[in-house]
């Protein structure tokens, strides 16, 4: 079975009492029973680390929103970081895997 899927990272982020929500879209498709999981980090300066706890997905060919909390140890603060977010695909064995870098400005939430 071939599964094809892709991600992507909006530029902005949203700081909610210390995390930062990280968003973007995924998709994928293929046939049978596909899992998906969407996970990621994210980085600010050299102390300031963050992971998410993946979410699941639906691999239907179609677009869809993600949404991912980073914490970490030290409150984010407004302004750059780098993120990364990974889309994982599995159909039995092997996985397949699509991730997406890149700038982050962090800002806070309305």
């Amino acid at each position: 079975m071939k599964l094809t899927h892709a991600v992507t990272l909006d530029a902005v982020g949203t700081l909610e009492a210390g995390a930062a929500r990280l968003t973007g879209t995924y998709s994928c498709s293929g046939s049978g029973a596909v899992t998906v999981s969407i996970s990621g980090s994210l980085t600010q300066g050299s102390d300031v680390e963050g992971i998410s706890s993946p979410v699941d997905g639906v691999c239907d060919g179609a677009a869809h929103p993600w949404s991912l909390v980073m914490s970490g140890p030290s409150a984010f603060q407004p302004g750059p970081a780098q993120g990364e977010v990974t889309v994982s695909a599995c159909a039995g064995a092997p996985c397949t895997h699509d991730t997406a870098r890149g700038q982050v400005t962090l800002s806070p939430g309305a």
